[in-house]
């Protein structure tokens, strides 16, 4: 578990031999809960959209190799990056998210 100021997040990776394109799938949580994002969220990697989650806070999308860091987005929920996580050919990415809310969504 990787763990910051804005939440958490759990990641697993199953490598596989084939030559597809990695994929990305999760969750994204308010913290401490298995309740899944009120509102919709996004995935960011290096800044682009690559995912939006849909009404049971779900999200999956395509990428490709190479180290990033993933960042949860959505209001009114502090953003929470993970750490760097290598991504190769093929590999098939879960990461449950826990993101906070803002104390005081205006500040």
């Amino acid at each position: 578990m990787y763990r910051n100021s804005n939440g958490s997040c759990t990641y697993s990776i199953v490598r596989s031999t084939s030559n597809a394109d990695p994929v990305v799938t999760g969750k994204i949580y308010e913290y401490g809960t298995t309740v899944a994002l009120k509102t919709t969220g996004a995935i960011r990697v290096d800044g682009k959209v690559m995912g939006k989650t849909d009404a049971e806070g779900k999200f999956s999308f395509a990428l490709q190799p190479g180290t990033y860091r993933f960042e949860a987005v959505g209001i009114p929920y502090q953003t929470f990056e993970t750490q760097k996580i290598k991504v190769e050919s093929s590999d098939s990415i879960k990461l449950n998210i826990y993101v906070k809310l803002y104390k005081n969504p205006l500040q």
